[in-house]
């Protein structure tokens, strides 16, 4: 696992674009193994702890299975994450916390300004 900082742009139509500064987790294989199996293990609990309800018993349990073992293959595909984000609006200067921890490292992204609600792209830097 190795920590890394990348400083894409944030644009904003019709603003001068601002800089945000990214951590990026790359994964090793044995963390995204390890990743990859919470998932499905939290789906199998679930399912065994719905068992004994009437009615829920028929769907649940194989929804939670399912629901796991996706969401496990996803994570286990993840080879690049990100473990903070921040950066200010362009338009009204807020500095902020960007909330794309945990999700997989990728440009360009949408955002929105969480204080003016203006829409955002996160881009490589020009």
């Amino acid at each position: 696992m190795s920590l890394r900082q990348v400083h894409p742009s944030i644009h904003g139509f019709g603003v001068k674009p601002s800089r945000a500064t990214i951590e990026v987790e790359t994964l090793s294989g044995r963390d995204r193994l390890r990743r990859g199996a919470i998932a499905p293990l939290i789906g199998l609990g679930v399912a065994i702890l719905v068992l004994p309800i009437p009615i829920v018993h028929f769907a649940v349990p194989p929804m939670a299975i399912l629901g796991g073992v996706l969401l496990g293959l996803r994570r286990l595909l993840q080879r690049e994450i990100i473990t903070a984000a921040r950066g200010p609006c362009p338009f009204c200067g807020t500095e902020q916390t960007l909330g794309l921890s945990g999700s997989t490292y990728r440009l360009p992204r949408d955002l929105k300004c969480r204080d003016c609600l203006q829409l955002l792209t996160l881009d490589e830097a020009a």
